[in-house]
């Protein structure tokens, strides 16, 4: 549960505080290498690269990519460990380290007969990944991760769509590579069972580059062979919503909402649309229908934690009829988890809200001395 980088001191004292806590991190991660609980250790590792940069996150990640007995993902960690510029201290990389991370790689990659250009030599005995390939993109290889994706066998075979797709998302989120990105969707979408999510991504590709009908006509594909298609559902109505065909929208999430009713993004679209053309009591419905029906152990995603912080403002928004349902509400965000609070930070709209009415209630139960309805 403890997070790096959550610190308020001044930069020098955060950045040793961070230093001494990353130490503890990769301990414990080092610790569950040796106890054979590798993904324990990957857990460790993503948890800690996800608040600081520093070349000793991906070596120690890798030796559990090894353990865990997958060489391609930690040949690609060893690589990205010495592109590193930095640590967590603001320093060069030590001789170390940076020792380390290349006798890592040289003998993984001699295991692996993976010449200079990391061409496959072996393949047969050694399967690509996608998340090989995408480790490769993240370091700054992207030629070399087209080289593998295109000598792998999924690329001719056709017969995992999922591979397709991540490697295509790995591409969309590469600059320059969006041609690429397009035909890998369409390479999953060729493969069976994945033409609704291949044609899905294509389609949500135009929708980002504001291509709205072009986006559609993708999304009607991907409901062509599935018309129960949440996703598409759910990106037909953005587009209308973008558009300004707000009635349409609405129809659109309900039947997104529908196809997938315990799934909070679907909800959280819907409570939003409703928001837009004023039907708040419709917007608080949904929002509470749904927390009513989930599990705390239900509670797994961002969008999940992201519902009651919309729920929070529709409540605010909608006048003083709804205003006391509100501090329940508030202290239900107050007891999230520290990870959950830092993930949704980033929904900056509704966090602000949340910041804005947390501390209007808190001023306005001490002007009444404690007592009253918000």
């Amino acid at each position: 549960e403890n997070q790096i980088g959550n610190h308020g001191n001044p930069s020098a004292s955060r950045m040793e505080a961070e230093a001494a806590e990353l130490d503890r991190f990769l301990g414990a991660a080092r610790s569950a290498i040796e106890h054979g609980d590798s993904e324990f250790a990957l857990k460790i590792c993503k948890n800690a690269a996800a608040f600081v940069a520093d070349p000793r996150i991906p070596v120690t990640t890798g030796r559990a990519y090894q353990a865990a007995g997958r060489p391609i993902e930690a040949l690609c960690c060893y690589r990205a460990s010495l592109t590193m510029g930095t640590g967590v201290n603001g320093h060069p990389p030590t001789k170390e380290v940076v020792e380390q991370a290349s006798s890592l790689l040289a003998d993984t990659a001699g295991e692996l007969t993976v010449g200079g250009g990391w061409a496959m030599k072996g393949r047969k005995e050694q399967p690509v990944t996608a998340g090989a390939i995408e480790q490769l993109m993240k370091a700054e290889r992207v030629e070399m991760a087209m080289e593998m994706y295109r000598a792998s066998v999924e690329f001719r075979d056709k017969k995992d769509a999922e591979f397709h797709i991540q490697v295509g998302k790995a591409l969309k989120d590469t600059k320059g590579y969006r041609e690429e990105a397009l035909h890998a969707f369409l390479r999953a979408a060729g493969c069976s069972g994945g033409e609704a999510l291949g044609f899905y991504e294509v389609g949500d590709m135009h929708y980002e580059a504001r291509e709205y009908e072009e986006a559609i006509r993708w999304y009607d594909k991907a409901l062509a062979s599935d018309a129960g298609h949440a996703l598409s559902l759910s990106g037909k109505a953005n587009c209308r919503k973008d558009q300004g065909r707000l009635d349409e929208a609405v129809e659109l999430y309900l039947e997104a909402r529908a196809a997938a009713p315990r799934d909070p993004t679907f909800t959280f679209n819907l409570a939003q649309a409703y928001e837009y053309v004023q039907r708040y009591d419709l917007a608080v419905e949904c929002i509470e229908k749904l927390m009513d029906a989930l599990q705390p152990g239900e509670m797994t995603t961002v969008n999940h934690f992201a519902i009651p912080l919309l729920h929070l403002k529709l409540l605010f928004v909608a006048g003083p009829a709804y205003h006391a349902r509100m501090q329940p509400v508030l202290d239900r965000i107050k007891g999230f988890p520290e990870v959950a609070r830092q993930a949704v930070q980033k929904l900056l709209t509704h966090w602000a809200y949340y910041f804005f009415l947390s501390h209007l209630l808190v001023d306005r139960v001490e002007c009444r001395g404690g007592g009253g309805e918000a």
